[in-house]
């Protein structure tokens, strides 16, 4: 199973509460590119928190997500 799928799985296996309170475990940068209409230009894993779920799935810091709910990145809509 590639990483893509292992860190959208992770977030669809969690209920919202645990977005609301950070406990899914990692930390992203998001780069967007437009004004009216933006885009995602890139999703990548800032931080990994010791002992998490997104740990236990081999989640690194550094890796690039290219793919979010079917949407490819670059050109998700923001």
């Amino acid at each position: 199973m590639n990483l893509t799928r292992k860190v959208l799985l992770i977030c669809l296996f969690f209920p919202f509460v645990a977005f609301a309170k950070g406990k899914v475990g990692i930390a992203v940068g998001v780069s967007v590119d437009g004004f009216f209409s933006p885009e995602i230009t890139e999703f990548k894993i800032d931080e990994v928190h010791s002992g998490s779920p997104a740990e236990k799935a081999g989640v690194k810091v550094g890796q690039l997500v290219i793919e979010l709910d079917g949407c490819k990145i670059p050109g998700c809509p923001a």
